[in-house]
């Protein structure tokens, strides 16, 4: 009885030059764990794109839906304190937002305030402007032993508007961090209406 034995050249080759075959399997799921790792995130990104009002060429550092509406803060590409914007817009998702502010494209510290804090177990920010008599606080909070929210408080003449909360399982949370590198004015934490 005749037995036949077929060899993998390549792989017998690179045995042979101490290169394990199970090593280099190894090694191939791993950069295909990777390429794939990097497919969803492209995915997920897009995605959250989807769920905001920022344009596709716009970083989303913050949105969420309320009430069958959507709130978006969105920074330009190159957003700097020297250059770039930072712009908040509500409304529906596919449709023109009802309010963009600014209007028209300004250095991020010219146009809102700021309160941002971070510390080991979460982070708080709140980022504000005024439009006429009536002033806008995006917050958004974030404790592993305390009450965690995000939302959008709205006064006039420094009463409460109106307190609108995210959809939590919606919300898209970018880096707003950055926010501390654009040299807006900081106020002081603020409990809302």
């Amino acid at each position: 009885m005749k037995s036949t034995i077929t060899v993998n050249t390549d792989l017998a080759r690179k045995a042979a030059q101490g290169r394990s075959p199970t090593r280099l399997g190894h090694i191939m799921r791993l950069r295909s764990f990777v390429a794939c790792l990097i497919g969803l995130m492209a995915i997920s990104l897009s995605a959250h794109a989807g769920n905001s009002l920022c344009s596709s060429n716009e970083e989303v550092l913050f949105s969420c839906a309320l009430r069958g509406k959507t709130v978006s803060l969105c920074a330009s590409p190159e957003l700097s304190k020297d250059s770039g914007y930072l712009v908040y817009r509500y409304g529906a998702l596919g449709k023109s937002p009802e309010l963009t502010y600014p209007e028209n494209s300004i250095k991020p510290a010219d146009a809102f305030t700021l309160y941002h804090s971070s510390y080991a177990k979460g982070s708080s920010t709140q980022i504000s402007f005024q439009r006429r008599e009536v002033s806008y606080t995006l917050y958004s909070e974030s404790n592993v032993f305390d009450v965690n929210g995000s939302g959008i408080a709205i006064e006039k003449f420094g009463n409460r508007v109106a307190h609108l909360k995210c959809n939590e399982k919606s919300k898209v949370v970018g880096n707003l961090s950055v926010l501390t590198k654009l040299e807006i004015p900081e106020v002081a934490y603020r409990d809302l209406p």
